[in-house]
């Protein structure tokens, strides 16, 4: 089995007494090679290791797996670029929490029902069964905030949506017009706009790719080819599926795991969250 090496170009640990702060700059670190990405946030929480309620520590949340060119991709994913983008038009879950086994609980929970929907034709049977539920997250009380489904919206505001919607095609910006004036809808509209705030503030990445590790200045990954797109779908559904062994779920659809490569995230263990308070390989 093949094993492959994530890296970072942003620093590692937890050393620095000023709160991590994403710079755009930091883009121009970012090989623009074909590769596999993992992205979110770095945010004080308290997890399985730092679960003291008055002492949460930043790390790494890891919110969404692709694949891609690496900078172009995550350049999109911060600036709201194009569909499918982490801070554009992608699921929202509100992030202003330091509870993380909490919040990979809410995702688990929204994921793993709306894998079954994924594969379902687009028909009443399906759209039955969406709304369905988004009515058992209103009354779990998900942290899911957005979703690109004005029956989303239909079940929160029992379907007085027209001033919350703009146009379907603006992603994210629809929901936040600055005309709500009910309570409930104002709420929600400050949530999005808060998590569209951290997720830029507090961006943060790794990705594998075959070429020179920031860190260590050595080769990773020689000998697998990124250039081959289903090579590419193969480790990001292995990726994927190997954050959910430890308890990090993160939204978005994916290939079939292949089970053909082992994922090493040693390199950034020091910065990404620990769910099950099991150490990292």
């Amino acid at each position: 089995m093949a094993t492959i090496n994530f890296t970072t170009n942003l620093p590692i640990g937890n050393k620095s007494p000023t709160p991590w702060q994403f710079n755009p700059t930091n883009f121009n670190g970012i090989p623009d090679e074909p590769g596999v990405y993992i992205v979110g946030v770095k945010i004080r929480v308290n997890d399985s290791i730092n679960h003291k309620p008055k002492l949460p520590v930043e790390k790494f949340c890891p919110l969404y797996v692709g694949q891609g060119k690496l900078k172009s991709d995550l350049e999109r994913h911060y600036y709201g670029k194009r569909t499918s983008s982490l801070n554009g038009s992608k699921e929202l879950f509100d992030i202003d929490t330091d509870n993380a086994i909490a919040l990979y609980k809410h995702i688990q929970y929204f994921e793993e029902r709306y894998a079954v929907i994924r594969k379902q034709k687009k028909n009443v049977q399906r759209t039955n069964t969406e709304c369905k539920l988004y009515e058992d997250l209103i009354d779990l009380d998900n942290r899911l905030i957005w979703h690109p489904n004005p029956h989303f919206f239909n079940y929160r505001f029992q379907g007085d949506v027209p001033s919350l919607i703009l146009n379907n095609n603006n992603g994210h910006n629809f929901s936040i017009k600055k005309d709500l004036v009910q309570p409930q809808k104002q709420e929600l509209r400050n949530r999005i706009i808060k998590t569209k705030d951290l997720i830029y503030l507090k961006f943060w990445h790794a990705f594998a790719f075959n070429g020179v590790c920031p860190i260590t200045k050595q080769n990773i990954n020689a000998n697998i080819s990124f250039n081959l797109i289903k090579t590419r779908n193969s480790i990001e559904a292995d990726t994927k599926r190997s954050l959910e062994s430890i308890r990090i779920f993160t939204y978005g659809d994916s290939c079939k795991p292949s089970n053909t490569f082992q994922i090493d995230l040693s390199a950034i263990k020091s910065d990404l969250v620990n769910i099950t308070g099991n150490s990292f390989s």
